[in-house]
């Protein structure tokens, strides 16, 4: 028998050297670093896109709501801007609702009908508290005051002493001021609701809540009041207002740029509002760092704008002039509520110069007013 032999062999594994390993390492470096790289660009991409898309959404809404307001400054349902008013209502004399319900500076009256006011640095009197300075600290933004009856009217059916009957139910309060639009489309008043309201067709007004007794002013003559209630006397006899008058809510917005309620430390547009005898504070949109305002003026009475004006045009002795105002151009500056930007970046905006890491954008708006369409 042949015996076979079993032959061994071994086998031996050579292992990386140092070299190799390194070119390893550095080459998987390169492979992390670029990784980290895409991860960082999509990551700045996706928030500076995330910014853009925030700001753009409080841009619009922002726009809505000024572009609403603005194009109804100035309708008093049927009647044109030169119609005969009598301002009766008896508010607090305080300067800020004075100011906020027309307070003319040349004369003392409240001026209900005036659509329009602008201030170049902010709100007069006490407002000027509320507003703040922007980054460069160079200016206050920009002020206006919008004044209106837009809004769900209610029909008359009578007006009997101090009670105002109408048709279907409304949404009035006590302490509202009301603008009484009357069956003749050429006369209006306005006043504040007094503190009873019978049912959900009545509307009471007393002694207390108004100036004098006359809410509706003759066909030839406007009755003026003064913070104070000394009004213009009146020449014709006392009338009520006949069926078919239309009852709407007088509305009176002020829009500013204020420290946030919400988020101290950031800008936001806000606005205030007369409601049930005092003054409300209302933030609109986050973000709004600057408002400056242009007013399309009519110079020929042809009911188009001829040329646009900042605030500082009118003075005191030309308070009429705003009447005059047929288009606003706004335009807001707005910027994210965090630094988004990898550095520092110089942006100009509105004559302004930031020099920091959040992201801004200008939108430039023009609304025609209402009341000259």
């Amino acid at each position: 028998m042949k015996t076979k032999k079993l032959v061994f062999r071994c086998f031996y594994t050579r292992g990386m050297t140092v070299i190799e390993l390194m070119i390893s390492m550095v080459i998987s470096l390169l492979i992390m670093a670029g990784v980290v790289q895409v991860f960082f660009n999509s990551k700045t991409t996706f928030l500076a896109q995330e910014d853009m898309s925030y700001i753009q959404h409080n841009a619009r809404y922002a726009m809505y709501m000024l572009s609403r307001d603005i194009q109804n400054a100035g309708y008093w349902g049927c009647v044109g801007n030169t119609t005969n008013v009598a301002l009766v209502a008896r508010t607090e004399n305080s300067a800020d609702i004075n100011r906020l319900l027309g307070l003319n500076p040349a004369n003392g009256y409240l001026d209900p009908l005036q659509p329009i006011t602008g201030f170049a640095t902010g709100f007069p009197s006490s407002y000027t508290t509320w507003t703040i300075r922007t980054k460069d600290g160079d200016r206050t933004p920009e002020s206006f005051i919008v004044r209106s009856a837009a809004g769900a009217p209610a029909t008359l059916e009578s007006h009997i002493e101090n009670n105002l009957l109408v048709k279907s139910s409304h949404s009035f309060s006590t302490g509202d001021l009301i603008a009484i639009v009357a069956e003749d489309c050429r006369r209006m008043g306005v006043i504040k609701m007094a503190d009873i309201l019978e049912n959900s067709t009545m509307l009471k007004y007393s002694n207390a809540s108004i100036c004098g007794a006359a809410i509706k002013p003759p066909r030839d003559q406007s009755i003026r009041c003064k913070a104070d209630c000394a009004c213009d006397s009146v020449t014709g006899a006392q009338e009520t207002y006949g069926v078919g008058s239309q009852v709407m809510p007088y509305n009176t917005f002020g829009y500013f740029i204020g420290e946030s309620l919400s988020l101290p430390g950031q800008p936001s547009l806000q606005r205030l509002l007369y409601n049930k005898g005092a003054l409300e504070r209302e933030e609109l949109a986050l973000g709004v760092e600057d408002l400056q305002v242009t007013y399309g003026v009519d110079t020929d009475n042809d009911g188009a704008p001829d040329t646009y004006v900042p605030p500082t045009v009118f003075t005191n002795a030309q308070w009429s002039n705003w009447s005059r105002v047929r288009s606003v151009q706004v335009s807001l500056v707005f910027r994210s509520l965090e630094p988004s930007l990898p550095s520092d970046t110089s942006q100009n905006y509105l004559n302004k110069n930031y020099q920091d890491r959040f992201m801004r954008q200008l939108i430039t708006t023009t609304v025609r007013l209402r009341n000259t369409i």
